[in-house]
């Protein structure tokens, strides 16, 4: 039995639809050439939303829905953000972040889902 069948599924992957599953580091698809994961201290989240991700928004991310987050700290600026994560255009990464500013620091007022390697790296100011 593998690490990963004994622990409990928390959704299914919204890429390949196997089991989410919690692991040391975070949470995940350990599908073979799916391999989505959101590690619990991800880059991401500690350096544009100064906190560590929770259980819940990692694996509400990785099933595919949506964040609503009022009040957010972006950067520290406040605004109100929907946060989703996916597939990305850059070959750098598979996986990203995607910010949709609803009111609030809005980074590049003519892009909407703005990259968070975007944020992350200054290049939508």
């Amino acid at each position: 039995m593998s690490v990963n069948s004994r622990k409990k599924d928390l959704g299914t992957c919204q890429f390949c639809g196997e089991p989410i599953k919690e692991v040391r580091c975070g949470w995940g698809c350990f599908t073979p050439g799916c391999d989505a994961l959101i590690y619990r201290d991800d880059r991401f989240f500690l350096k544009v939303l100064g906190r560590k991700v929770t259980r819940p928004e990692a694996v509400r991310l990785l099933m595919g829905d949506c964040i609503h987050m009022r009040d957010a700290s972006v950067k520290g600026k406040p605004a109100d953000i929907e946060l989703s994560w996916g597939i990305k255009d850059d070959p750098r990464f598979r996986y990203g972040y995607f910010i949709k500013f609803i009111r609030g620091s809005k980074p590049n007022s003519d892009k909407d889902g703005t990259s968070a390697f975007d944020v992350l790296n200054g290049e939508s100011s």
